[in-house]
């Protein structure tokens, strides 16, 4: 068997293990991410960019990317520059080539549905005063609502409900009416369960339930990640898990919370390094606490809004 063989069987059953073993020193993780330079994104394989306006390096500078494909999705998994010897770009080159004629491998539990992509509503406008005076007295400023790409439906089935996208795979559609039932709509045919609002980037991840814990978190600058309900799905678990060394739970303060997070330690325990569980007191949910007066080693300049 040669190399290029080699590679074809590390890169098939061992995706991780393969770029590790591929590029030593680069400890490359699996998870659904962009170039945070450029959001390039690729097919299946190892793909250069040459773009000149890329920060992570000059003019016609080889910026590599090592990409799967999940479902129809292409998504990048680690980015890095190649400023070695020429000679070595040739190889990678024929490498990615190799790699990207294996057999399809995507990231996805077995037996469970294809993810399924639905567009932001037509009928979705920039935040109107309602919604905006809504979320500031939810605790978030105009800058976060901005990052999270939220807008405002004045009419159809979304009628007076804040659009909150998740990823860019389908959305959340929140009331601002104070006791709504339900709180957040979904469109139909979407596969929510395989979705994270937040997703942070990096080692570490907290894990809560709803949207606005994790846009509240976020702004505190908590990598916080929202499982959009109260159980956490496997599909979602093993993307964490791929993802992340560092996870902590920390859902709602209620008997349906505490449930859930139950549920994911077992889901996580042993499969992260470090796995923590933060369990709120009754009737209270992450995004009406301080982050420092739960997570040891926190601090924010932030003051209790309730």
């Amino acid at each position: 068997m040669d190399i290029f063989q080699r590679a074809n069987q590390w890169a098939h059953d061992y995706p991780v293990e393969f770029l590790n073993r591929l590029f030593p020193g680069k400890e490359f993780s699996l998870g659904e991410a962009t170039c945070p330079e450029c959001d390039r994104r690729g097919k299946f394989g190892i793909l250069g960019c040459y773009r000149g306006s890329c920060r992570l390096a000059g003019p016609m500078t080889p910026v590599y990317f090592a990409a799967l494909v999940r479902g129809s999705r292409p998504v990048v998994i680690a980015h890095w520059i190649l400023d070695e010897k020429q000679e070595k770009v040739s190889d990678l080159v024929r490498l990615s080539n190799r790699v990207k004629q294996m057999a399809k491998w995507h990231p996805r539990i077995e037996g469970e549905e294809e993810t399924v992509m639905v567009p932001l509503p037509d009928s979705r406008r920039s935040l109107n005063p309602v919604a905006k005076r809504y979320l500031k007295h939810r605790g978030l400023t105009e800058k976060t609502m901005e990052r999270f790409g939220l807008s405002w439906c004045s009419r159809g089935r979304w009628r007076n409900r804040i659009i909150i996208p998740v990823e860019d795979l389908f959305f959340a559609a929140r009331t601002v009416e104070p006791h709504a039932i339900p709180p957040y709509l979904y469109p139909k045919g979407c596969t929510k369960s395989h979705g994270l609002l937040g997703f942070p980037k990096g080692p570490e991840i907290v894990v809560v339930e709803g949207p606005m814990d994790a846009m509240m978190w976020q702004q505190w600058d908590i990598p916080a990640a929202a499982i959009l309900g109260g159980s956490m799905s496997q599909a979602q678990a093993k993307r964490i898990i791929r993802q992340y060394r560092k996870v902590t739970l920390c859902f709602d303060g209620d008997d349906a919370g505490r449930k859930g997070q139950k549920q994911a330690l077992g889901m996580l325990e042993g499969m992260v390094e470090d796995l923590t569980a933060v369990w709120l007191d009754d009737g209270y949910d992450p995004a009406e606490i301080r982050p420092e007066e739960v997570l040891p080693g926190r601090a924010t300049n932030h003051a209790p809004f309730r």
